[in-house]
């Protein structure tokens, strides 16, 4: 390995300087602030547990982006988090069972084996909220709700919100009769939105695959739900699926008139532990989505408490990225390194009241002051540093 070859960090990993680290921190503190005034509580999951119960109902798509490694006391298996909901599904399952109704919120690094999308992050700052015990549509309203706000804290424009519903493709699983092998092969092709596999697929198997065929042609305006009424089985429950998204794009609609809506019934993103509505938020430019979430109701059974659920999770360097760039302005106090009992009297109080000392080793200490600490008349005042 050479000299320069140290230096270097895996793909996907990066890390932060003095600036965009100070501004992601403030950041993320404004953020987790605007949750907790909605009354989302705090939690901090450790980075690495046990894999068992790292991967409780997550699937196996989870399974293969944790990293895992051999615990040397015990010799099982651990894996390095790289998402939040189980781990917060564990919380409100085995620890917070005195309280009907649960909100929590977090925030903090998870990593993965592989980015979500080809040239992107391994690495990523997770922050989130997620909803425990309203079984009904006024959680997943909240929720979208909390979420959409912090595009108004950060400042985004030109949001769009995308909905769909898993139900609807369990729904017609079920109406099909399809083995695992068959609805395994269905769901892939459904993720890749391969439209000439899924014909292929339509007119080589015994069984009426035409709805999941349908269900590719089930995106765009809100009018899409309309269309799907005529194109999808007539259900009960594919009825309920589809007047559930209604009532989060008449919520959207009123709440958010600035927000653009988009139906994809075809999204099955997260199938193996979402139950309900799915969403994901995108903003004009940014090429991905910077939020999603959705319902995963029973997340917590394997805990012992099976519990309604709802949350969204986003990642904060996509959110640092919508917000102008932050410049390293000099806005510290340059104080004398002294030791001077006045001096360090008035820099304790200076700092309790929220303002940066510096105390000179360096001429260059002076790059990052606009201010400074003088004596006269043997008292320490601040005057403007003239560089």
């Amino acid at each position: 390995m050479s000299n320069n070859d140290r230096w270097q960090l895996p793909q996907g990993i990066e890390e932060l300087l003095p600036v965009r680290a100070a501004a992601l921190e403030a950041l993320r503190v404004r953020l987790l602030e605007s949750m907790q005034a909605r009354g989302y509580r705090l939690v901090s999951p450790p980075m690495i547990e046990f894999l068992e119960s790292l991967l409780t109902g997550t699937g196996s798509a989870l399974e293969r982006a944790t990293y895992k490694v051999a615990d040397a006391e015990t010799g099982r298996t651990m894996g390095v988090r790289a998402d939040f909901t189980p781990q917060v599904a564990r919380i409100d399952a085995h620890y917070l069972t005195d309280s009907e109704v649960n909100r929590l919120c977090y925030a903090g690094p998870v990593v993965r084996t592989r980015p979500r999308a080809p040239g992107g992050a391994r690495e990523e700052l997770q922050l989130g909220g997620e909803l425990f015990g309203i079984a009904d549509l006024s959680a997943d309203c909240e929720v979208i709700d909390t979420m959409l706000n912090l595009f108004d804290v950060v400042g985004a424009r030109d949001i769009t919100l995308s909905l769909g519903h898993v139900g609807i493709y369990s729904e017609l699983v079920k109406l099909a009769e399809l083995d695992d092998f068959g609805g395994q092969e269905v769901l892939a092709t459904l993720q890749q939105f391969s439209i000439p596999d899924m014909d292929a697929l339509v007119n080589a198997s015994n069984k009426d695959l035409s709805s999941f065929r349908n269900l590719m042609d089930l995106a765009g305006d809100i009018g899409v739900l309309d269309r799907a009424r005529d194109a999808l089985p007539n259900t009960s429950e594919i009825t309920s699926c589809l007047d559930q998204v209604v009532g989060v794009c008449d919520f959207v609609r009123a709440a958010y008139p600035n927000v653009q809506i988009h139906i994809d019934l075809a999204n099955v993103r997260g199938y193996q532990y979402h139950t309900g509505i799915i969403f994901e938020c995108l903003v004009d430019g940014a090429g991905k989505a910077l939020a999603n979430g959705g319902r995963y109701d029973a997340i917590g059974a394997d805990f012992g408490r099976s519990r309604p659920a709802t949350g969204f999770s986003a990642d904060l360097k996509a959110l640092l990225s919508l917000q102008p760039e932050a410049k390293d302005t000099a806005k510290a106090i340059l104080a004398p390194s002294l030791s001077d009992a006045g001096l360090r009297s008035v820099i304790t109080e200076l700092r309790a009241i929220g303002e940066q000392v510096i105390n000179q080793l360096s001429e260059t200490d002076a790059e990052h002051c606009d201010r400074q600490l003088v004596n006269k008349n043997n008292e320490w005042v601040v005057e403007p540093l003239i560089q």
